[in-house]
C-alpha cells in the first residue's frame, strides 16, 4: 500500500510510519504494511469485522425460517432444533445470493467454507464454484470485482445472479439495470425475477 492508503484505511500518520521504518521490532510492520495491496487490506479489515452472530462452539440451532429468502426447510417446523452443519449443507446444496449472505452473517465465513469443503466431492462443480463466488462476493463485494469480470448483459438476462444485477445498480439503476435487460426479450416470469431481485417489485 502507498503511504497515503495506509493512512486512510489504518490512520497511521506518514510520520508515524517513518518512525517505524527506523524501528528495528515496527520497520517488519512497516514493510509489511507496504507490501500488501490495498484490496487485501480491506479483505483483512473486512473479515475480522465481520464476526458471526453463533458462537463457532455452537453445534446446534433451533430454525429460523424468516431469515432465509428460500425455504429449503419446508419438512421441518419453525423453531425446530436443527444441527448447523446440516442447515449450511441444506442451503449451499441450492445456492443463493442472499441466503449464502444470511449463512455467513449468523456462522461465519470460515465455519461455512469448512462444510463447503467437506461437501466438495457431493456437489457438481457448478454448484460449488458459484457458492464459491458467492461467498467471496458476501466477504468483499470490492475483492470480488476486482478478480472477476461481469459476463455480457445477454448472459446475465437468461441468468440474473443477484451479485450481478447488484454490481449493475450499483453503476447505473435498478430501473436502467431493468431498462437495459428487456432488450432481450425476457418471458414475464423472467422479467418478474429480475424485478424482484432489483428490489422493484411492491
Amino acid at each position: 500500500m502507498t503511504t497515503q492508503e495506509i493512512e486512510t484505511i489504518l490512520g497511521v500518520p506518514n510520520s508515524t510510519l517513518s518512525d517505524w521504518s527506523n524501528s528495528d521490532k515496527r520497520g517488519s510492520l512497516a514493510k509489511l504494511l507496504r507490501a500488501i495491496d490495498l484490496t487485501t487490506a480491506q479483505s483483512l479489515i473486512n473479515k475480522q469485522a465481520q464476526k458471526p452472530k453463533v458462537s463457532p462452539r455452537t453445534q446446534n440451532i433451533k430454525l429460523n425460517k424468516k431469515l432465509y429468502k428460500k425455504d429449503l426447510l419446508w419438512s421441518r417446523e419453525d423453531g425446530a432444533v436443527i444441527s448447523i452443519k446440516n442447515l449450511i449443507t441444506i442451503y449451499l446444496s441450492t445456492p443463493n445470493q442472499e441466503d449464502t449472505r444470511t449463512l455467513i452473517k449468523q456462522f461465519g465465513e470460515e465455519r461455512v467454507l469448512h462444510v463447503l469443503e467437506k461437501n466438495k466431492a457431493l456437489m457438481n462443480t457448478h454448484d460449488y464454484k458459484e457458492v464459491e463466488e458467492q461467498i467471496e462476493y458476501t466477504v468483499s463485494p470490492k475483492a470480488y470485482q476486482d478478480k472477476y469480470s461481469l459476463p455480457s448483459l445477454k448472459t446475465i438476462a437468461a441468468e440474473p445472479k443477484h451479485r450481478y444485477l447488484e454490481i449493475l445498480a450499483q453503476q447505473f439503476s435498478p430501473a436502467k439495470v431493468l431498462e437495459m435487460l428487456k432488450d432481450y426479450n425476457l418471458s414475464y416470469p423472467a422479467l418478474f425475477k429480475i424485478q424482484k431481485k432489483l428490489g422493484l417489485t411492491a
